[in-house]
């Protein structure tokens, strides 16, 4: 008979595990803390945020004169890269060879419209960071007014190669963390779940090289191009007055599962969620499915007519 309980040992074996993986992460975000407070002191404040100014031209906007929600998801996207290779040593090298940053979801609001000839100034910092994620942050100012225009949230996932979420490497989370500016109001949190509503349209699409990246797979946003394009041709069916039947876009939430890649059969499924006629506004869902009727992206936008 053994002098000892077998089950007590093995939870004491464990508490002691536990609170020795307690004792590293503490470490770890004290070594965190001081080099993010000596760095806010020794680097220069460039650090904190990244910038791009792009000014409208016609390719940018659409038949009614602004610059379409699609066109600012790209532009977030773009932003979003040059931040990565502004900020992150070698990411141009290793990121898709030795990690993945894999996004989880994107929301967008939309307050005004930018025209012909305005300068859109995105400003891209981090929202929040945690374990093995990071949220990026993006606004859309105009240049000479000052004043926001649209903010975009992103949640992207660090993982390996097999696309398994691994916490971030310490050097990774200092970097990220000198990125989020103090005193940033709560990060507005994604809608976890999507509600359908009724279907009403559907219509099947063929990924193309030119809907692809580097990365191979459909560019993020493609996806608000094609549920734009669905909402509209829906429109165009049920409109009697077809000229006048724009709209626009406040805002906009995806949520990426898996990803489709060049020859890939998209069915996009189109359903009302919510309508409120007194006030013009349509709330449309959308399901991105394959052949087989897999979900991959599930996608909703909030219009009011224009």
């Amino acid at each position: 008979m053994l002098w000892f309980n077998r089950t007590e040992a093995v939870k004491t074996v464990s508490d002691a595990s536990f609170v020795g993986y307690r004792r590293k992460l503490d470490v770890e975000k004290i070594i965190i803390r001081i080099m993010i407070w000596m760095a806010k002191y020794v680097i220069p404040s460039f650090f904190q945020k990244y910038i791009l100014e792009i000014t409208v031209t016609f390719g940018l906007t659409n038949h009614s004169g602004v610059v379409g929600h699609d066109r600012l998801v790209n532009i977030f996207g773009r932003a979003r890269e040059l931040f990565g290779l502004n900020r992150i040593p070698g990411f141009a090298k290793d990121a898709g060879k030795k990690y993945l940053l894999k996004t989880g979801d994107a929301t967008f609001h939309h307050f005004k419209s930018f025209g012909f000839g305005d300068i859109i100034r995105t400003v891209i910092d981090v929202a929040e960071v945690n374990g093995a994620s990071f949220i990026i942050r993006g606004r859309f100012l105009n240049k000479k007014t000052k004043e926001v225009y649209s903010e975009a949230f992103q949640k992207i996932a660090y993982t390996d190669i097999a696309g398994r979420p691994v916490r971030l490497p310490l050097w990774l989370k200092i970097l990220i963390e000198l990125s989020c500016p103090q005193n940033l109001p709560e990060t507005k949190k994604n809608k976890k779940e999507v509600e359908k509503g009724f279907p009403v349209f559907e219509r099947e699409i063929v990924v193309t090289s030119d809907m692809t990246n580097a990365e191979q797979n459909v560019s993020h946003d493609e996806y608000a191009k094609a549920l734009t394009q669905s909402i509209e041709l829906f429109l165009l069916e049920n409109s009697s007055d077809k000229k006048n039947s724009s709209f626009s876009i406040r805002e906009g939430y995806y949520k990426y599962s898996r990803d489709f890649f060049f020859g890939d059969k998209i069915l996009i499924k189109l359903y009302v969620a919510e309508v409120k006629k007194e006030d013009g506004v349509a709330v449309f869902t959308a399901e991105f499915c394959d052949e087989s009727g897999r979900v991959h992206t599930l996608g909703r936008q909030k219009v009011y007519q224009a």
